[in-house]
């Protein structure tokens, strides 16, 4: 299973998928949980909801299937990776520390290094960032496969045509 994690919506919101333009992709992606293949966490879902747009609504309608509950699994690779970032003081800044532990991010990642998921994101990984915590470079750090939406897109089979 792939999990989005926020700036996957956003991103196409805003440019390639807008819900004007591209209603198909939305339907994709709401088919594509339907049959097992796509979720995200629910900090995922609070961060979108947050606004009050068209992408707050339609998060707003999705299923609650998809959005994967808390296990205990997932709890312990939330200690896991919260030891991780902790000890990387000498690297990343405090601050960068601190927003990574509260944060969605953290949460997505450990829900798929718990179930053995995959996180979606369009964020790269920078060895040398210091102000933030980069979702591939935690990933790395436990393990988690990561790829980008448009790689997903094409394992997933997305074709978007015109009626």
């Amino acid at each position: 299973m792939y999990l989005l994690d926020t700036n996957v919506f956003i991103e196409a919101k805003n440019t390639y998928y807008g819900f004007d333009t591209a209603p198909g992709f939305w339907e994709w992606v709401t088919d594509q949980n339907a049959a097992g293949n796509l979720a995200s966490v629910p900090e995922v879902r609070s961060e979108m909801t947050a606004g009050n747009d068209d992408l707050a609504a339609w998060v707003s309608g999705l299923p609650s299937t998809f959005w994967l509950p808390d296990t205990v699994e997932k709890l312990a690779s939330v200690t896991q990776l919260s030891m991780w970032a902790a000890g990387r003081s000498d690297h990343f800044r405090p601050e960068a520390i601190s927003e990574f532990l509260g944060s969605a991010d953290m949460r997505l990642i450990a829900a798929a290094g718990a179930a053995g998921h995959t996180v979606v994101s369009h964020e790269r990984r920078h060895d040398d960032a210091k102000k933030k915590v980069p979702i591939p470079n935690a990933c790395a750090a436990i393990n988690v496969p990561y790829q980008n939406p448009h790689r997903l897109f094409r394992r997933l089979g997305l074709h978007l045509v015109q009626p």
